[in-house]
């Protein structure tokens, strides 16, 4: 898909294993892309760093998986890593967010949380990664998008961003995925 970001071409190479915190020296040197290349391994490494039930898995192919199947996906990455993705799923009218993570360091929050339970854009990368998929999104035609967000967690991010509640919607879901704990 040709993307209205300018890096849309742009190659990332695969990173090494995941870095102590604090790697991060310099927040304006994260770059985001619009469907970028990116490795099981740099998905498996954020997905590490930032406490996510997707590595109970415990196989780096099934959480690269979905971006083969994601029309819209966006990347952050610092020194080759990669520090944010946002994964959006539409029908050429609507859209619905599936994945937005952050890289914890980059929230500013305890490194203990979950990256993608998203509390704080210190540095507003989760803004410009918003903001890349929203010209997108708007390029395509799309005018409604939903998200799903941790009530008492997420609210003052996702509302920061523009989206707003929709009162009298309730969730439903099947969940059969494996949890940490599980192995």
């Amino acid at each position: 898909m040709q993307g209205i970001n300018e890096h849309h071409n742009e190659q990332v190479r695969a990173d090494a294993p995941s870095p102590k915190k604090g790697f991060i020296t310099n927040p304006a040197d994260v770059i985001i892309l619009t469907n970028p290349d990116i490795s099981a391994d740099q998905m498996w490494h954020f997905f590490i760093r930032n406490n996510t039930y997707e590595v109970a898995y415990g196989n780096k192919e099934a959480i690269i998986r979905p971006l083969k199947n994601t029309p819209l996906y966006i990347g952050a990455f610092y020194d080759q890593k990669l520090v944010g993705i946002l994964r959006v799923l539409h029908d050429g009218l609507t859209a619905f967010i599936v994945e937005f993570g952050l890289e914890l360091e980059l929230q500013g929050v305890d490194e203990n949380e979950c990256g993608f339970l998203i509390k704080g854009d210190q540095y507003g990368i989760g803004k410009r990664m918003d903001e890349i998929m929203l010209k997108e999104l708007t390029h395509l035609g799309i005018d409604f998008i939903s998200f799903n967000v941790v009530e008492g967690v997420e609210e003052d991010f996702f509302g920061s961003l523009g989206l707003l509640e929709n009162p009298g919607h309730k969730q439903y879901i099947w969940d059969n995925m494996p949890l940490i704990n599980d192995k």
